[in-house]
């Protein structure tokens, strides 16, 4: 797979940021499939959370330091908006974010709208002015030569990295050089330099549809290697699920439910190994899905918040020469409690169903955040309202 590079876009010392003030902005008309409520609420209740939870446990030495933040913002920069006005305002903290979207590639129908998105967000407030948005697919960053690399190694570490993808997680061949799944490891030896507690946020499909078999022979046997090796996973999976982690390659069979169980564990367990290779302690905070699709029979996006806590301390001496306590961490404690973390997962679609006076709340809070993105809030309630929510949704970032 080839991924295009390009200019960098919102570095002002690199490419200039246009302003835009002396005309009219241009209004938005069209609705996307993310500014739905059950987003919104996933914007709220975790992304937000984490957000402030990473800021709360900040020590004295980092007051004042800037928020960093990495993700994929899509054309009208929403989730950067968001944290920009409910985090970093109240907690008077600058703001320095790196983004990848391919809408700021000069040959992009949105390039414009993305244009205007950028000099707004960059004239907020608390926003530093070396922030940035790239035109690359966020696979780029597989590319230790790449100007994308060496971008996310100057902002980096990150307090907060959202990976809002919305497509099938697993859809990239292992063979691949630049796939999602390097890229996510070269994350990870980036945040190893960071000693504070960090926040990963990840969103993607998960299920049938747009897999890549041998990814998913690697993490099925990844995942049936570690039942065998953690004697109570199987157990803690048959209690949570109701099936046991047995022949878990071929998902031909299975009913939605079984298929995202399992699915999501393989992916919860991969991202608890890499967490454990740069030794940090790593727990799911939370669990959110819902359904695309109209013949989808069970929730098929899942978006999970995982909290790292790095660990000082030794590895052994492989002579024996040192005999200082080491810090292994357990892959068997780690992974026992995720089946039970991934049961408890809060289907927001019926969440919403059953709780009108929450779902207007967030019908008005989108109004609002889309309001200063130049969309009708009038014509985004009436949207919504004859919305079904069903829809495939459009990959950001991708």
């Amino acid at each position: 797979m080839t991924t295009p590079t390009g200019p960098t876009v919102g570095a002002g010392d690199i490419v200039p940021i246009p302003s835009y003030e002396p005309s009219p902005r241009p209004r938005q008309r069209e609705f996307l499939p993310w500014y739905r409520p059950r987003k919104q609420y996933v914007r709220r209740r975790q992304w937000l959370a984490e957000a402030r939870h990473i800021l709360s446990r900040r020590d004295a030495a980092s007051e004042g330091s800037a928020f960093r933040y990495l993700g994929l913002p899509g054309r009208d920069l929403l989730d950067v908006r968001y944290l920009h006005d409910r985090l970093c305002v109240p907690e008077q903290t600058p703001l320095q974010f790196l983004g990848f979207d391919e809408s700021a590639k000069p040959e992009s129908k949105h390039q414009t709208s993305f244009n205007v998105s950028l000099d707004e967000v960059m004239r907020l407030p608390r926003v530093l002015r070396d922030s940035e948005v790239r035109p690359e697919n966020i696979r780029i960053l597989a590319n230790s030569n790449s100007s994308a690399w060496q971008s996310a190694v100057k902002r980096g570490p990150y307090d907060l990295i959202n990976l809002d993808l919305c497509t099938e997680f697993i859809t990239d061949s292992p063979t691949m050089d630049l796939s999602l799944y390097n890229a996510i490891k070269k994350l990870f030896a980036l945040q190893q330099r960071r000693l504070a507690p960090w926040s990963l946020l990840l969103t993607a499909r998960v299920g049938t549809s747009g897999v890549d078999p041998d990814a998913w022979e690697l993490l099925a046997a990844n995942l049936n290697a570690t039942a065998v090796k953690c004697a109570e996973l199987n157990p803690a999976a048959t209690e949570a699920f109701g099936i046991a982690l047995e022949d878990t390659t071929e998902m031909t069979d299975w009913d939605g439910q079984r298929i995202f169980q399992v699915s999501t564990l393989a992916l919860c367990l991969w991202v608890a190994q890499q967490a454990i290779d740069i030794n940090c302690e790593v727990k799911v905070a939370s669990s959110y899905a819902y359904k695309i699709g109209n013949l989808a029979e069970y929730c098929n996006i899942v978006s999970i918040a995982f909290r790292f806590k790095p660990i000082v301390g030794a590895t052994p001496d492989k002579i024996g020469l040192a005999n200082v306590a080491t810090s292994l961490l357990d892959i068997c404690a780690t992974t026992q409690p995720l089946p039970q973390r991934i049961a408890e997962t809060c289907d927001v679609d019926e969440l919403l169903i059953d709780n009108a006076e929450l779902r207007n709340q967030l019908i008005d809070e989108t109004a609002e955040l889309l309001r200063h993105a130049r969309y009708d809030p009038d014509s985004y309630r009436k949207w919504v309202t004859m919305d079904s929510g069903l829809e495939a949704e459009i990959p950001v970032g991708s």
